[in-house]
């Protein structure tokens, strides 16, 4: 990640916005409308969805569809973001990083924990002393 020694000279990843613009209501106001405009060129139907939640900031609606939208505006929201603060190519590191992690996460679960119930199957894990399972040295 870039560190700056002064914010005042960040240069923003948006031709037309500079980091001023973030403190005017009105540029505000532009970015949200370029915001929209990427979300709607990239999914009219979540941009749908998006704006009948802004419009009524989630009254009425569902809980668990609130939850599912954001989930589906969150990746849009970071790649938005990361356009505005010239950070795209670190934010395609982390991401990739991140999937790398979930992946050895679940390729363990699913290879090991998974498969736990069948090699101890005759075993009650309430039984088992941990603390002496943690001290063990193998």
């Amino acid at each position: 990640m870039r560190k700056l020694a002064n914010n005042h000279s960040l240069k923003l990843g948006l031709t037309g916005f500079s980091y001023g613009d973030l403190y005017d209501a009105n540029r505000l106001q532009d970015l949200l409308a370029l915001f929209d405009r990427s979300v709607r060129h990239h999914d009219p139907s979540l941009f749908s969805e998006y704006e009948h939640y802004r419009s009524c900031q989630g009254n009425g609606m569902d809980p668990v569809n609130v939850s599912e939208l954001l989930v589906k505006m969150a990746p849009l929201v970071g790649q938005f973001v990361a356009r505005l603060f010239d950070v795209d190519e670190d934010r395609i590191n982390q991401v990739k990083h991140i999937r790398q992690e979930f992946d050895t996460v679940f390729v363990y679960r699913n290879e090991v924990v998974a498969k736990l119930d069948k090699h101890f199957q005759h075993e009650d894990a309430e039984n088992w002393d941990s603390a002496l399972i943690i001290h063990h040295k193998v």
